[in-house]
Parts: C-alpha cells; sequence; structure tokens
C-alpha cells in the first residue's frame, strides 16, 4: 500500500469514529417540549461547507457542532488527498480561445470555433499570447525542461505565443502531411498521421518581439531570421550548408536549438525559440557526416541524426528538405 492510500485510509477510519461518536452521544436538545428545526442535524455536503437554513444558534445549543465540524475538515482531507493520488483523473478547467479570450477551445484546437480560426488566419502572421494558466502552457514548457541537456541550471519559461500562419502556408503543409501519410500509413501503426513530431529550431532575434505582450509585430530586419520565418516560414534558400546538406535543420533537444540563438537583442534581457510541426515521415537514419546531401536517399521524407560524440555530433539533428514539411507553431520566450 503507498503512503497516499494509508493516508485516505487513516483519514476515512478517522471519519467513521466521528461519526460512531455523535450516535453514541446522541441526545437532541429539546426546547419547549418540542424538537427545533436549528437544532436538527446540518447536512455534510461532500466538498462543500457545512450549510443549514438556521445556523443561527445551533452551535450553542448542539453538542455535536465540534464532532461534525472535525468531520467536514476529515472529509476536505480524504478529497485533497484523492487528488494527489489519482492526478490524472483531475479534470483540467477548459482554457479560453486565445482569440476571442472569452469562449472555451474546441477540442484539439486553440480556438473556439471556425470563426475564430478563420479571423485569426486572416491576420496571419499573428502571435497569440498563451497564458501560464492554460494547460497548452504547461505541456510545452515541460518539452522544454525535459529536453534541455546542457549541465547547470534550466532557463525559465517566460511566455509562449501560438504562431498563426496564413491558410496558405498551413495548406502547404497539411497537403504534405496528407500525401506523406498516403505512402506511409503512419497512422496505422500507431503514429501521428505523417509521423508528426514537435522539434526545436533556435536562429537569430534582432528584434524584441515576444518579450511583451505589446510587442508582437514581426519586424522587416533583413537579418532578423526569427521574423522572417515568421513572415513567410521556413525556406531551404535561406538555410545555410549544414553537416548533413541544405535543408531545414530541427531538433528534440532545446539545449541545441540554444546554441543557435545567438546573443539576446539590445535591449532584452529574454531568448526565443521555435517549436514546430514537422512532417517526418520516413526517417533515413544517418551515421556520419554529409555535406552533399541535397535530400534525403530514395523512398525517404527526411533525415535524422543522433546525438554521438565519437563524430562530434552534441545532439541529435531531424533535417528536411522541402518548405512543406515544416511550420513553425510556437514561439518560447525563455531567460
Amino acid at each position: 500500500m503507498t503512503l497516499p492510500d494509508l493516508a485516505q485510509t487513516a483519514v476515512c477510519a478517522k471519519i467513521v469514529f466521528l461519526v460512531q461518536e455523535m450516535h453514541r452521544t446522541s441526545s437532541v436538545p429539546k426546547h419547549a417540549g418540542r424538537t427545533t428545526p436549528e437544532l436538527a442535524a446540518p447536512t455534510l455536503a461532500l466538498g462543500h461547507r457545512l450549510h443549514h437554513p438556521f445556523r443561527r444558534g445551533w452551535r450553542k445549543l448542539n453538542p455535536h457542532a465540534n464532532l461534525l465540524d472535525q468531520s467536514q475538515r476529515a472529509l476536505q482531507d480524504l478529497l485533497f488527498l484523492h487528488q494527489v493520488s489519482n492526478p490524472f483523473k483531475q479534470v483540467a478547467p477548459a482554457a479560453d480561445c486565445l482569440m476571442c479570450r472569452s469562449t472555451p477551445k474546441m477540442q484539439g484546437s486553440q480556438f473556439c470555433g471556425e470563426s475564430c480560426k478563420k479571423n485569426a488566419h486572416t491576420q496571419a502572421p499573428l502571435l497569440l499570447e498563451v497564458y501560464n494558466t492554460d494547460p497548452k502552457f504547461s505541456d510545452i514548457a515541460k518539452q522544454f525542461r525535459s529536453t534541455w541537456k546542457d549541465e547547470g541550471q534550466i532557463p525559465p519559461v517566460i511566455r509562449l505565443y501560438k504562431i498563426v500562419n496564413s491558410q496558405k502556408v498551413e495548406d502547404a503543409y497539411e497537403d504534405y502531411k496528407k500525401s506523406v501519410e498516403r505512402n506511409g500509413k503512419f497512422a496505422t501503426r500507431g503514429m501521428a498521421p505523417g509521423n508528426e513530431n514537435r522539434r526545436w529550431h533556435g536562429t537569430v532575434r534582432k528584434c524584441n518581439i515576444g518579450d511583451s505582450p505589446a510587442n508582437l509585430m514581426p519586424c522587416n530586419f533583413q537579418d532578423c531570421f526569427l521574423c522572417s520565418i515568421l513572415h513567410t516560414s521556413y525556406d531551404v534558400k535561406r538555410s545555410t550548408l549544414g553537416w548533413f546538406g541544405k535543408g531545414i535543420y530541427s531538433t528534440a533537444t532545446s539545449s541545441g536549438s540554444n546554441e543557435y540563438v545567438g546573443r539576446t537583442p539590445p535591449g532584452s534581457n529574454c531568448r526565443a525559440m521555435f517549436l514546430n510541426r514537422v512532417v517526418v515521415g520516413n526517417a533515413y537514419i544517418l551515421k556520419q557526416q554529409t555535406e552533399s546531401l541535397k535530400g534525403p536517399p530514395r523512398g525517404y521524407d527526411s533525415v535524422i541524426a543522433n546525438a554521438d560524440q565519437s563524430q562530434g555530433l552534441a545532439y541529435d539533428e531531424l533535417v528536411v528538405y522541402k518548405n512543406e514539411a515544416i511550420r513553425p507553431s510556437w514561439l518560447v520566450i525563455y531567460g
């Protein structure tokens, strides 16, 4: 039996004892030859305060008041212990739509309905803040922390933004994902359609976008690669030649992407990193540096190089060679 189970058992025993004690000492006080309404036992409502329509003067007249208060506290303790020992049974509060901020999100979406979703896409590129009370904030912050492999303190996630791309950019990605899924049938093997994964990408930011909700407009500086990606998504033509050819690189390791973020821009104490949706499809595993690659081998959709210190690769790399295979999905602002 686990410690939470023992604690719950002890609290249950206490409740039984208190109820038995109330029955043992039971003697309903009389007033003027009749039982008064204010002396009737109040309701022990699970998870609520003791309530009674005639509370005034009841505690002074009823000998069970103290026992009932103890029972109520014991019930609350039991509820708390049940939640602690059964965390997966807790229902997270519904988060509001990121666009209208007034209606709960649809399941599996960041919007309450098609109207808000369409409105967001017409304003793209758009950054919508995800509050730290939103379950999605916790989800992505957890991924950031758990995939940070560098020694020392893990930087905190300060802000999170949902990236809304134009409908044209999203449609190209979805069409490509469907095509890869038709060929690979990944969903039938228990994977996401197209073997879609979330991967980090770090790049240079020359402005202070995202540092505060008041600064969410992408800049037009030519050397601000972060805003360039926000404007048009990724472009292989703008990629530099890497260890595995000229492609678009991402990684499962947040600290690995951090190496490409560079210095914080003037006036900022924050860094920024993308979390992307990537259609991995059928991935070819590379074990050595191959700069001459212009795409994955025939029959494959992407290239993966696992971390290998003997080859000088400190963290994993995922490379795609088509623009439509990757989309920026979240902008993470961290310390």
